[in-house]
């Protein structure tokens, strides 16, 4: 996270967890989401939400685990990584196209 008091994982089953750094503990319980692997996660530069990517879609969640907004992602069946604009409205994204 922007001010380095959470991390954030993904997994191949879909999950999303949030570390407190500390203590190596889970902030919430895991987050599922729709795209199956989790390859990619990253935070808005406020820290208020995050996207993550992987199979089909890029998805928006707000800190505290709830989908704010998905994208399925139709000409492209990977997302490898997703960028976030410095006043966080704009997201883009990599992947492997069909």
């Amino acid at each position: 996270s922007p001010n380095a008091l959470e991390i954030v994982s993904g997994s191949e089953d879909g999950t999303i967890r949030r570390w407190n750094p500390y203590t190596g503990r889970q902030i919430i319980p895991p987050i599922k989401n729709s795209h199956r692997w989790v390859i990619t996660i990253k935070y808005s530069p406020q820290g208020d939400k995050f996207m993550s990517g992987g199979r089909d879609a890029i998805c928006v969640w707000s800190k505290d685990g709830k989908l704010l907004t998905e994208t399925w992602q139709g000409t492209r069946p990977w997302v490898f990584t997703v960028a976030v604009s410095p006043d966080g409205k704009y997201i883009a994204s990599a992947g492997a196209d069909k």
